[in-house]
């Protein structure tokens, strides 16, 4: 790669469909206005994501890099990729500043050893709230001063939707065998193998399933339907799901989510941890709370100005 002088340059490192729809909205606002800076953004080839209008600003390979500036800043994922993996070691050899978003709940500490290698820290780590803050914390003591939050500017799109039928059901799949192996004493198997009995429940009309992006298929005929994001969420009243991040958009919504891990040892679901769903562990359970437990409530949403509040973050990082 060239050695370029550093001008307002921000590089987007992406090796994951949750971070791309992080930061998608930011990209979108930023386009829309005309900014005093440049941005680009590389994305892991195995996310074959549609870029939606953002084509010109997406690196196809790393040798497009090399008629360009050295970034003033580097915003990464941190889920171990060979992608993630270049560019934070190229960062400190430049000691360029790189922060690292983690959008989730848990394994922070994993996340970063697994991206930097032992435990080398970012300039900053980017996480969903002041919980995840502490989260973080605990589990890495010695970045207590690097956590910063903005929300999730994806969940901050989410509008309430039309009343659905409660008894039109939507499991939101997770390849958790492919990501965590048998670590949590269940994988998406064994509850959809679960979910079989909801079947023999004379109040449930349909059960469908929304498929992970990373599936490319979903081949079973348990499921009545097998829907989009946007179709599952707006034809089905009840979402059960373990711990995606489909169910916090769904929640703000306005529909009935329901947190569905057999072991409640180590609770993964952003939702639950803060006490705005019921997390169950057995389908008794989750029959009582698809209909008696059921109460959806006018919900405001939090994530509103988050792609506000992270824009107005990095613009002031590249301006310093």
């Amino acid at each position: 790669m060239k050695v370029h002088c550093t001008i307002k340059f921000i590089l987007f490192i992406i090796s994951q469909h949750g971070a791309l729809n992080f930061f998608r909205p930011l990209w979108s606002e930023w386009l829309q206005k005309k900014k005093p800076f440049e941005f680009k953004v590389i994305i892991d080839e195995k996310l074959e994501e549609k870029t939606l209008g953002l084509d010109k600003y997406f690196l196809g390979n790393t040798e497009d890099l090399a008629n360009l500036p050295i970034p003033k800043l580097i915003v990464s994922s941190a889920t171990g990729s060979n992608l993630e993996k270049k560019y934070f070691n190229f960062a400190s050899k430049k000691r360029i500043k790189i922060f690292q978003l983690i959008d989730s709940s848990y394994h922070f500490k994993n996340r970063l050893k697994k991206t930097n290698g032992s435990l080398r820290l970012p300039n900053k780590i980017i996480v969903l709230d002041n919980v995840a803050i502490e989260i973080g914390k605990s589990e890495i003591p010695q970045a207590k001063d690097l956590f910063i939050e903005f929300g999730n500017p994806d969940w901050g799109k989410a509008k309430k939707l039309k009343n659905a039928n409660l008894g039109d059901i939507l499991f939101i799949n997770q390849p958790i065998k492919e990501d965590l192996s048998n670590s949590l004493g269940y994988d998406q198997n064994y509850v959809i193998h679960k979910l079989r009995e909801l079947k023999n429940f004379k109040k449930i009309k349909t059960l469908n399933i929304c498929r992970h992006p990373r599936e490319s298929q979903y081949e079973n005929d348990f499921f009545d339907n097998c829907y989009s994001q946007k179709e599952g969420l707006l034809k089905c009243g009840t979402i059960i799901g373990m711990f995606s991040s489909l169910m916090v958009k769904a929640y703000y919504s306005g529909r009935n989510v329901i947190s569905f891990q057999p072991n409640k040892i180590k609770n993964m679901d952003f939702l639950s941890q803060r006490n705005l769903i019921k997390l169950v562990k057995n389908v008794d359970e989750l029959k009582k709370n698809i209909f008696d437990g059921c109460i959806v409530i006018p919900r405001t949403n939090p994530f509103k100005d988050s792609v506000k509040r992270l824009g107005n973050y990095l613009e002031k990082e590249l301006i310093q």
